[in-house]
């Protein structure tokens, strides 16, 4: 039987990650690739910050990547301000259990239109800031409204995202004929037009 030592000044790094293969050995990293836990740093870079090597959870603070609405974000027209429209989470590659505490904020930016009629909490629940009409929203935007949102982790990293809202139309039927306002061109039934009563007052 045969027994080897390296020799702990061979500059050999067989990986090519920055640690010789005699350091990797003696820390436990495996010398024949990079990141020996996979965690998309490289086993010097977890080194020389400090992190654990061999323990894919222990790196760096990263940013948050994504803010996700736990559910499609929308609203029936004609609520009150202050209802609830829906909650966001964020995913953050530092936090796989969701342990880390998050801040959210609307923030103006590309798609920060309407975020005059929202109100957002720290925690990521979305509220109205105003009553919301469907047939007001429909004429300028599709009857969807548009927000920008920034989540900042407890090391101050943030992520952005721009997300859509869709107001719900309730039925509304003035003069009880079985067509919606929206589409009845004589919402009072007087058998003149609504425009026609516009324009003449």
């Amino acid at each position: 039987n045969f027994s080897y030592l390296r020799d702990a000044n061979d500059p050999t790094d067989t990986d090519g990650d920055g640690l010789t293969d005699s350091e990797e050995i003696a820390i436990g990293t495996n010398h024949q690739i990079a990141d020996t836990d996979g965690d998309g740093f490289s086993d010097f870079v977890e080194v020389d910050e400090g992190t654990d090597p061999l323990l894919a959870s222990s790196f760096r603070n990263v940013a948050p990547t994504t803010i996700l609405p736990t559910a499609s974000l929308s609203i029936l027209e004609n609520q009150p301000s202050g209802t609830f429209v829906g909650q966001l989470l964020a995913t953050d590659p530092n936090d796989l259990a969701s342990n880390d505490s998050y801040q959210f904020t609307l923030v103006d930016g590309n798609g920060s239109l309407d975020n005059n009629l929202f109100q957002l909490e720290a925690n990521g629940t979305l509220l109205s800031s105003q009553v919301l009409d469907y047939e007001k929203v429909l004429f300028n935007s599709d009857a969807i409204l548009f927000i920008r949102v920034r989540v900042t982790d407890s090391g101050s990293l943030f992520c952005e995202a721009n997300l859509s809202i869709t107001v719900l139309n309730v039925p509304e039927d003035y003069d009880g004929d079985g067509i919606d306002d929206s589409l009845d061109p004589d919402d009072d039934n007087d058998g003149f037009s609504d425009e026609a009563e516009i324009a003449f007052g």
